[in-house]
C-alpha cells in the first residue's frame, strides 16, 4: 500500500509518462529512406512518413500522362516486392498515371 506522499509520486509519474507519448511527441515522423524502383524515373521528392499509428506511407510528386505534376500517397510502401538491388532496397513500385502503385 502506498502512502499520501507516494501516491503522489506515482500520479505525478504517470502524469509525465502520459504528457510525453500524447504531447510531445510528433505526430509524424520521418523514416528511412523510400524504396527505390520504376516510380524514380518520373516521380520527384520521394520520401516517407511514419504516422502516430506506425504506419509508414510514401509521398512523391509524380507526373501523369498529360506532363502534370501531382502529390500522390502510397500506404505501406514496404509491403510490396521489396529486394536488394546494389546494397539498396528496389521495389515494384510505379507511377500509373500520376498515381503511385
Amino acid at each position: 500500500m502506498l502512502t499520501k506522499c507516494g501516491r503522489t509520486k506515482f500520479g505525478i509519474m504517470i502524469a509525465l509518462t502520459m504528457l510525453v507519448m500524447f504531447c510531445l511527441a510528433p505526430s509524424v515522423v520521418r523514416a528511412e529512406s523510400p524504396p527505390g524502383g520504376l516510380y524514380q524515373t518520373n516521380c520527384s521528392n520521394a520520401s516517407i512518413e511514419v504516422g502516430p499509428d506506425g504506419m509508414a506511407t510514401l509521398l512523391a510528386n509524380c507526373v501523369n500522362f498529360y506532363g502534370q505534376s501531382q502529390i500522390d500517397v502510397l500506404a505501406s510502401p514496404f509491403s510490396c516486392n521489396i529486394r536488394t538491388l546494389n546494397g539498396k532496397p528496389w521495389s515494384d513500385i510505379i507511377n500509373w498515371n500520376g498515381a503511385l502503385r
